[in-house]
């Protein structure tokens, strides 16, 4: 009825703010429907065009797809997270929290990730990758998490694939075998900011264990921020910053703050 109303057009105007926006129509042809979307730049110009069709009875399944192909295209590097977020469906306001407790995470504000991830925990108890979330960000404030832990193996089959695998490897006690799954991960999902994440995160911290010297992991997070939007964080840099300090590189450190 709503297509129906504004002819079978859909994002005709350019939303403020917006760098891109995508338009087109949608056909329906009996039980089916038919999308043709378009993305363009400010000012109109088309960057990509797809097409994506599907059955009426399954709008849920139609929509990812759309989804899938923007993201594939579009943002490659957010293929990992999308690929976790549509593991299921999931109530779009849990969602939204969700992700701007991720948001929060990236700025270091942990207590207000903490507190987006349990709101959105609040209203849909099965989002596991929100209880995964929400203990990294425990992980972080150095406050205990093991309760969200137990649930988190509790119902480890409902995580996807990969943050499963990431699980897995926190969990695993021997910790030769520990960096091997982490950095196994980091190649299978080509390198995941959130695999490159906990990876570096366990280098920093254990990495001289197993003969990783402090220096070569701290040039290499540093030169991963550059080019990893999940790692261009304020954990990432509280990490160079504290470990140059630490190894009496100031100039390095400095250059971590600034």
């Amino acid at each position: 009825e709503w297509l129906a109303q504004r002819g079978g057009i859909v994002g005709t105007a350019m939303p403020p703010g917006a760098t891109r926006y995508a338009d087109g129509t949608v056909t329906r042809r009996g039980d089916s429907l038919l999308l043709l979307i378009t993305v363009r730049e400010a000012g109109a110009r088309p960057v990509e065009k797809l097409a994506a069709s599907g059955d009426t009875a399954d709008l849920w399944r139609l929509a990812h797809d759309v989804a899938d192909s923007l993201v594939r295209r579009l943002a490659p590097r957010d293929a990992q997270e999308f690929e976790n977020i549509r593991h299921r469906p999931i109530d779009l306001a849990a969602t939204n929290l969700y992700f701007g407790g991720k948001d929060a995470f990236r700025r270091g504000a942990w207590e207000a990730a903490d507190r987006q991830f349990s709101a959105a925990l609040e209203r849909d108890p099965q989002f596991v990758q929100a209880a995964w979330a929400l203990m990294i960000a425990r992980r972080y404030q150095r406050t205990p998490f093991g309760e969200v832990l137990v649930t988190l193996l509790r119902h480890a089959d409902a995580l996807p694939p990969f943050q499963r695998g990431l699980l897995e490897a926190m969990n695993e006690p021997d910790l030769h075998a520990r960096v091997r799954r982490y950095e196994a991960l980091v190649q299978s999902s080509r390198g995941s900011g959130e695999a490159l994440l906990h990876y570096t995160n366990e280098l920093f911290h254990r990495g001289a264990l197993v003969g990783r010297p402090l220096a070569a992991t701290l040039d290499t997070m540093s030169l991963l921020a550059d080019s990893v939007r999940d790692l261009a964080h304020a954990s990432t840099y509280d990490l160079t910053i504290w470990g140059n300090v630490r190894l009496g590189r100031e100039a390095e450190a400095w250059q971590q703050f600034r």
